[in-house]
């Protein structure tokens, strides 16, 4: 269902119980949207203009809140088109931070400070140590935040909460790492349906050279942290394909050695995010006896599609999905941070590990007596 609020209020006005599609998509870097057609005579829609606010339930008892950008009345078909985005992206309109130096701030002090008489309050925070905050140009408030994540290396993420007639709370989390590492294994002919693998060249480096802030002696660190196997994939004519870097709200005590840390941390980061895959699924989670099938954003997954020539084995991260609110079946998934394994070297690391555990598999109905070393598959 889709609640209709004032825009000024926040009280509910109205809601909408039926549509002929919808799109609920969202990703770990925040980009959050919610579109959806309607009957013209759907009872609610009248009541959707340019900035009205919805909500829609999330997955697991959160509510999503979102600002309406721009609606397409098509008269012929009867049909209304509504498109719209979080409403936390109206962060940067509220508010604008000026250039400063924050001393020893934990991640609830420095949200606190930017989100000072906005309607939205700090959540759950990950982080207690304190560390020094550098704001070097104007910035909105979202960027402020998104900026207070960079420095304590957490993530964010933003929700609402309602009693069912009006908004009661709006909550911006910083989490160390959203999503969860529960195994969970996406495969071809349960729930895997098909693979896409995208490769963004404009994406593609293999070395960063890495920009310090300036000192007060007007000197600045430099510094080329490099990957070889980024290198040894994509070089050009044995030439680095390198990339700039400076990093923002770091204080000008940073080290020499604090700048190669940081800088190699964001080349993995966008090493890992010149490949994605994009995972047709089914989400199973809702049928009886499936809910340990669950998949959310952020999630660490394993895909495994030996349909796939050759075979293909994947670590990977869950970066976006797009979801239906009305249809809990229809779910699409894009995987971002992939590790590739060949069936090779799954097999190579499974034998070693029989070797070095002297591990015999035996399948059978009952379990076997005696010998500890043997991996019994229950058949």
């Amino acid at each position: 269902m889709i609640h209709v609020l004032d825009n000024q209020s926040d009280k509910l006005i109205g809601w909408i119980s039926s549509v002929k599609s919808d799109s609920h998509k969202t990703s770990i870097t925040n980009e959050e949207t919610y579109d959806f057609i309607a009957s013209s005579n759907t009872p609610g829609v009248s009541l959707i203009g340019s900035r009205s606010r919805l909500i829609i339930p999330g997955e697991d008892g959160d509510y999503r809140e979102f600002i309406v950008d721009y609606t397409h009345d098509n008269t012929s078909s009867m049909q209304k088109e509504v498109y719209s985005t979080g409403s936390f992206l109206d962060l940067r309109k509220l508010k604008i931070i000026n250039p400063q130096k924050r001393v020893a701030q934990t991640s609830k002090m420095a949200a606190l400070y930017i989100l000072d008489g906005l309607p939205w309050q700090p959540g759950n925070l990950d982080w207690s140590d304190t560390l020094d905050w550098t704001i070097e140009t104007h910035t909105d408030a979202y960027d402020a935040l998104k900026a207070i994540a960079v420095l304590f290396k957490c993530e964010l993420q933003f929700r609402v909460t309602t009693n069912g007639d009006v908004v009661t709370g709006r909550y911006v989390d910083f989490i160390r790492r959203v999503g969860a590492s529960n195994g969970k294994e996406i495969t071809f002919g349960k729930d895997l349906l098909g693979i896409v693998r995208k490769v963004y060249a404009d994406r593609l480096v293999t070395a960063l050279y890495c920009v310090g802030p300036e000192k007060q002696d007007g000197t600045r660190f430099e510094r080329l942290v490099t990957n070889n196997d980024a290198y040894q994939n994509w070089n050009w004519k044995g030439e680095h394909l390198v990339g700039l870097y400076e990093p923002t709200g770091i204080d000008q005590t940073l080290t020499y050695t604090e700048l190669a840390k940081i800088g190699g941390e964001e080349l993995a980061k966008r090493i890992t995010s010149a490949v994605e895959y994009e995972i047709n699924a089914v989400s199973i989670e809702h049928v009886l006896g499936y809910g340990h099938e669950a998949v959310r954003l952020g999630d660490t997954s394993r895909v495994k599609d030996e349909h796939f020539d050759p075979p293909m084995y994947l670590d990977s991260r869950v970066i976006s999905v797009d979801r239906s609110v009305f249809n809990r079946s229809e779910k699409t998934f894009k995987l971002g941070e992939v590790i590739e394994y060949s069936k090779d070297n799954i097999m190579k690391t499974w034998r070693g590990l029989q070797a070095l555990y002297g591990t015999k598999i035996v399948k059978s109905a009952l379990a076997p007596a005696g010998n500890p070393n043997i991996l019994w598959i229950k058949t």
